[in-house]
């Protein structure tokens, strides 16, 4: 009886000094949802144990892509193109006791990245056509008066030299003075030169990114019209 009692105690104690040896495992991610392609950074924590140990880190993520860190306690995930989904990271510790544990996750989300809106686009249009675009755009504007507006505008390649720049004066010209808009909540662009004129009105959101213009025919292969000379 007496050595069964001893044999137990030294088990428990066996036991409670194998567990002694065990570090505790703990990590930490994103505190916030993060923006796709945002950087998400997942750190892993090895605390006691056996101070003999050295651990090494296997990473794991269930979406997105290690953009570095792998093999350190810390790793970088990249998260384009996974708006809207969970990354769980997990590691992997290797250098430990068999009886301890070895792996520990942790998970945050991905949401959808805040993109700017193209409200309309047009090509060559009467001026009644631009004033109702116009009107229709500066109530986008109204409706939500957190967003910016952008105008960009297209010459042609046959276009008189200056038409995307007297098109935006007119046009800025109509919103401030007809629909009674500050100047402050729209940006004009010269987009440069496109086969034929056009024009893009765009609404974007606070903490978008604005739109870029997009020309598709070089300066240099405009077509130069021959001045006219009086007699």
């Amino acid at each position: 009886m007496k050595k069964s009692i001893l044999a137990f105690i030294f088990a428990v104690t066996a036991a409670i000094g194998a567990s002694a040896q065990c570090p505790t495992l703990k990590m930490t991610g994103p505190s916030d949802n993060v923006t796709a392609g945002q950087s998400m950074y997942f750190t892993a924590n090895v605390s006691g144990g056996d101070a003999k140990a050295y651990p090494t880190y296997s990473w794991s993520v269930s979406a997105g892509m290690i953009s570095s860190g792998q093999g350190t306690p810390a790793i970088t995930v990249d998260s384009t193109g996974i708006e809207g989904q969970s990354v769980t990271a997990t590691v992997d510790v290797g250098g430990l006791a068999p009886q301890c544990s070895r792996s520990v996750s942790s998970t945050g989300f991905v949401k959808a990245a805040i993109k700017a809106q193209k409200y309309d686009e047009f090509g060559s249009i009467n001026l009644e056509d631009e004033w109702a675009r116009l009107d229709n755009f500066a109530i986008g504007l109204q409706n939500d008066p957190i967003v910016k507006g952008y105008i960009i505008i297209y010459g042609g390649r046959k276009s008189k030299k200056g038409y995307a720049a007297a098109t935006i004066k007119r046009m800025k010209t109509y919103l401030v003075r007809q629909r009674g808009m500050d100047a402050a909540r729209f940006k004009t662009v010269d987009g440069g030169l496109r086969e034929d004129p056009s024009g893009e009105l765009w609404l974007v959101p606070q903490g978008a990114a604005p739109p870029a213009a997009t020309p598709t025919v070089e300066p240099k292969q405009a077509v130069k019209k021959p001045i006219n000379k009086k007699s």
